[in-house]
């Protein structure tokens, strides 16, 4: 076999096509994962369809056809456009790298930053749902726990709007200011997105670890055994897309080119943790209102008097006693008339 001949190389920024060649790799198989998993979803979510749960279900299929769509669609415009650059004008000046720059704004491109912001869109709004379903107790401030994700995300959608409006008008790219006050919404668009899905984990994560305290202190370790998952669940997923975020703005800012690359991936790999979510949902792992009505109707936490320097404290396990039963145990507790075995199988909150 001949030796390579160096002078078959071409002229040009080669790293910067490698680049944009390897992120159209990288896309191609995170494609792989989602049609995997959106299989998979479908199938779990209709084999689970009851009458108690019908609606749900249904909009989580759609949701699931949805996110399919849009990564179909993503995938087209994004080898489309690496054909173009790539093979059909790879005679561009300055070469694929600069093909890809210039006609950022082509159908075919712009179908693809759509479908990349619809996405984003879905991924941002199923952790929002997430965060209300988790925080669906009850307690004081729900209005604001709810309120501040619900904003945050229709700041995004507002954003993301502009975005989109940037990227496909003519002769635009990510690098090029938009036509609304000559403002970049590259930058801010990241911004938001990051910072709602930081928000949403870290409040989804707190509240999970909070519920497994409480559990832990009535039944023991074992009791807040299956809370571990959920937390490390919730917080991988959103770690994958956070990470991704950071590694694109990073290289955004610093106008490296591996920036192509990761803008590339950051347009579909953000549907991936979704869908775990949706599948763990469809299974029945994930949490849902009627976990949050259990632990709240099954376990209730009642603090007795101070008599002296001891401190009485009973728990009680099934809020559907009567009064009369809780202020005999709080009567006898009080005379010392608790019998030494169940005594001591009380812990102090």
């Amino acid at each position: 076999m001949s030796n390579l001949d160096p002078a078959w190389r071409p002229t040009g920024d080669l790293f910067s096509e490698k680049t944009w060649y390897i992120g159209t790799v990288l896309v191609a198989l995170s494609y792989g994962i989602i049609l995997i998993l959106c299989i998979l979803c479908f199938a779990s979510l209709y084999a689970s369809i009851r009458q108690s749960n019908r609606r749900q279900r249904g909009i989580l299929l759609v949701y699931v056809v949805l996110t399919f769509i849009a990564a179909s669609l993503y995938l087209a415009g994004t080898t489309w456009m690496t054909q173009l650059s790539f093979i059909d004008y790879r005679l561009y000046p300055g070469g694929p790298a600069r093909f890809e720059v210039d006609f950022f704004s082509q159908p075919v491109d712009a179908m693809a930053n759509i479908a990349a912001a619809f996405a984003n869109w879905l991924s941002e709004g199923l952790m929002c749902w997430r965060c209300i379903v988790i925080y669906s107790d009850g307690d004081r401030f729900l209005w604001l726990k709810k309120g501040i994700p619900l904003v945050l995300y229709l700041s995004e959608l507002v954003l993301g709007t502009l975005w989109m409006i940037q990227v496909s008008r003519p002769s635009s790219s990510l690098w090029t200011p938009s036509t609304i006050g000559s403002v970049n919404f590259t930058t801010p668009y990241l911004v938001l997105s990051f910072s709602l899905n930081v928000l949403s984990t870290l409040a989804i994560a707190g509240r999970l670890l909070y519920y497994r305290s409480r559990l832990t202190r009535v039944l023991g370790k074992d009791g807040g055994k299956r809370y571990i998952g959920m937390v490390a669940m919730v917080v991988e997923s959103a770690a994958l897309f956070c990470g991704l975020v950071i590694m694109v703005f990073v290289t955004y800012v610093m106008d490296h080119p591996l920036q192509n690359t990761f803008f590339q991936l950051f347009g579909i790999a953000q549907m991936i943790p979704s869908l775990m979510i949706v599948h763990r949902v469809a299974a029945g792992k994930a949490w849902t209102n009627d976990h949050t009505t259990q632990v709240f109707s099954t376990i209730s936490f009642s603090t007795g008097a101070t008599y002296g320097d001891h401190r009485v404290t009973t728990i009680d396990m099934d809020v559907r006693r009567t009064s009369t039963a809780r202020h005999d145990a709080d009567r006898d507790a009080e005379l010392g008339a608790v019998e030494p075995d169940v005594e001591d199988k009380r812990e102090p909150i």
